[in-house]
């Protein structure tokens, strides 16, 4: 393992064990950012379903391992020493969009511009600021993306989340 302390190896083993199913060792983050960068994470995870995404979440309570979400890539830049820690792409989880007459439901890999337009398609208005925002719906409420003169502050009546620090599910809303 690449940098990693003997005290640090140990860590990573008992957190990748019960994620072996979607989860590697050493994994070069550079093919996952768009800035083409960065070396190796300790751990990198991809869950499929929420399933995993919860039992992700436990490994990162047990271990105490630091995270870093890696969402699209965009904005974000890692160093050739790489991260010390557990790497989370939810890229496999990028297609949940779903459609409730005016309210929409989303994943937070889903990209800014394929959620803008299924909006549009569904005769929605009110985020065609995001089709040319690169990034996630996830990173975009994170770090309140916006252009055209609006933001996801004004689009977004509430949030479901998974806090990877405790295991549990937190929801907010309007």
């Amino acid at each position: 393992m690449t940098g990693a302390g003997v005290g640090q190896q140990a860590v990573v083993q008992k957190a990748l064990q019960p994620l072996a199913a979607f989860a590697t060792r050493d994994e070069p983050l550079a093919p996952h950012t768009t800035y083409k960068v960065g070396g190796p994470a300790d751990v990198f995870a991809v869950p499929r379903n929420d399933d995993e995404l919860c039992a992700l979440a436990e490994a990162v309570r047990r271990t105490g391992l630091p995270t870093l979400v890696v969402g699209r890539g965009s904005n974000l830049l890692v160093a050739d020493a790489g991260f010390r820690g557990i790497a989370i792409s939810l890229a496999a989880m990028a297609e949940w969009i779903e459609l409730h007459d005016t309210v929409v439901h989303a994943g937070g890999a889903v990209a800014l511009p394929v959620l803008a337009r299924r909006c549009v398609a569904a005769g929605l208005v009110g985020f065609e600021w995001a089709v040319g925002v690169p990034g996630s719906l996830g990173g975009a409420v994170r770090m309140n993306a916006g252009g055209h003169g609006s933001d996801i502050a004004a689009s977004l009546t509430g949030v479901h989340l998974l806090d990877l620090r405790t295991a549990r599910r937190v929801g907010a809303g309007r």
